[in-house]
């Protein structure tokens, strides 16, 4: 799931991955050191003219000033709606399915090698979770030491 920019009324400016790939504060970490609220929204930040206005101090230059100048190019071309702030989902275009969420589960857990995960519905659920343990070498056992 990824945060789907309306108003921007209840996305964290700082601590949500609105905006790329990671929160602000992750890429933008001296500029984030020098915020005076950290909580703010995206709404109350994203069309700020003069960040001394809402930082502890003026960046010294250097990391700092470099940060704030790649953060106001980051979210100067970022256009908000009217629309409230929302979720989407990441893994397919078309929306949320089963199929697409099983398809992750199945990349990003088996060993390579593997086949997908596939279960017979003729089956009791419990045999096929001991099949699937078993081709995952994942049954619990026990041994003995003499």
């Amino acid at each position: 799931m990824e945060r789907s920019l309306g108003d921007g009324m209840n996305i964290s400016f700082w601590d949500e991955t609105w905006c790329g790939e990671s929160p602000l504060k992750v890429l933008f970490p001296r500029v984030y050191a020098l915020e005076g609220d950290k909580k703010s929204k995206v709404a109350h930040r994203i069309n700020i003219s003069d960040w001394n206005m809402v930082l502890r101090r003026a960046p010294r230059g250097g990391v700092e000033s470099s940060q704030l100048e790649d953060l106001n190019a980051v979210i100067q071309d970022i256009t908000m709606s009217d629309n409230k702030d929302g979720w989407k989902w990441s893994l397919a275009s078309n929306g949320f399915s089963i199929a697409s969420a099983r398809k992750f589960i199945d990349e990003h857990t088996l060993p390579c090698g593997l086949s997908c995960t596939r279960w017979n519905r003729v089956v009791p659920i419990k045999v096929n979770v001991f099949l699937w343990r078993l081709n995952m070498d994942k049954l619990p056992s026990m041994t003995l030491s003499k």
